[in-house]
């Protein structure tokens, strides 16, 4: 009894370890034509639906999955890269399922980012739970950080432009002498 009570409650403990709380993520990206920051942060109360997660040209499954991690990752890299079928290798037709390159060296999607994979993806539980993803991407040159939320059912929430704010640390001044500036007289006969 006392083991199954252990067990229950370390799987409690460690799936909360694996979550976090809802909130907003603030960012700036960096492109040719200025610096634009954002604010992404699923909206409160959307319920997932079911019909974004079926095929329509597929079979329909009565009960389906809701995304994971790993569908998370290839969802945000298209939407923050985009999808390029033309890189396709000599000898190679276009043909329904034939390649297609996410996250490509060819600029695309929302952030116009190339050279696009993921880095970390986290599970937030909240009013609306979401994977975030974080990235990393070329944007203008720069390799930069980039952010998406994914929804249970797949679909990708749009960051909220926001005004850029500077952030100015507040610079520490010391007029005291701290340890090690004064000269350090050592025991024995000093001329």
């Amino acid at each position: 009894m006392k083991a199954s009570i252990f067990c229950f409650s370390t799987i409690l403990v460690a799936a909360s370890l694996f979550t976090s709380k809802a909130f907003a993520v603030e960012y700036s990206v960096r492109s040719d034509s200025g610096t634009q920051c954002y604010r992404l942060d699923a909206p409160a109360g959307v319920t997932p639906d079911a019909s974004h997660l079926h095929d329509p040209n597929g079979p329909v499954y009565p009960n389906p999955f809701p995304i994971n991690a790993g569908m998370a990752e290839v969802a945000a890299v298209g939407w923050a890269g985009g999808l390029k079928e033309t890189d396709q290798p000599a000898g190679v037709s276009i043909y329904p399922n034939s390649l297609t390159n996410l996250g490509s060296k060819t600029p695309g999607g929302f952030y116009d980012a190339s050279y696009v994979h993921p880095t970390h993806v986290e599970r937030v539980e909240g009013p609306t739970s979401y994977f975030l993803v974080e990235m990393s991407g070329v944007v203008a040159g720069q390799h930069q950080t980039l952010y998406a939320a994914v929804l249970d059912d797949g679909r990708l929430v749009r960051p909220e432009a926001i005004p850029c704010v500077e952030r100015h640390h507040p610079v520490m001044r010391h007029h005291a002498k701290w340890g090690g500036a004064e000269k350090k007289k050592w025991g024995g006969k000093h001329p």
